[in-house]
């Protein structure tokens, strides 16, 4: 929400979040970058494991129909607000957030995560860092009972 991450320490957080109602489901999808820990980027299990961290820490806006997520999101944006005086919302609304967290609890929740570090090379991919990727997502998987994406180089 208009912060440079790349000189911001870690967050909890995801780096962009995503909502829709698509029929009788509340989509939604976490986004998560990691930008380099160093001044150029590179494949450093590092930033894979800080990553996979903040995939994992994530998790756990599943529960309750979404409801924490959506609180939280609900402080963020009028803190956001009243600091800047700019809305948080690339796309959207204050208002919009409301109705969707008013039908929450009808809505069947379906989360899809979002893993992005550009510095990790498929081609170049150890067994390692395929283990670390396997358990966030089985992590992940788990609590949300959604999917994921791994967005990475050739």
């Amino acid at each position: 929400m208009g912060e440079n991450k790349e000189s911001q320490p870690a967050t909890r957080e995801p780096d962009s979040i995503q909502m829709k109602i698509d029929g009788d489901e509340l989509v939604v999808t976490l986004v998560h970058c990691r930008y380099s820990c160093e001044p150029t980027p590179g494949g450093r299990v590092a930033d894979l494991y800080e990553l996979c961290g903040q995939a994992v820490r994530s998790a756990k806006w599943r529960q309750d129909h979404l409801g924490p997520l959506l609180n939280h999101l609900d402080r963020r944006a009028r803190s956001f607000r009243a600091h800047t005086g700019v809305s948080p919302f690339e796309v959207g609304s204050i208002e919009e957030l409301y109705r969707i967290r008013e039908l929450a609890p009808q809505l069947r929740p379906r989360v899809h995560t979002v893993l992005a570090q550009p510095g990790l090379s498929a081609a170049a991919c150890t067994e390692e860092y395929l283990r670390l990727l396997a358990g966030a997502e089985t992590y992940v998987h788990t609590l949300t009972q959604g999917t994921s994406t791994v967005y990475c180089s050739a």
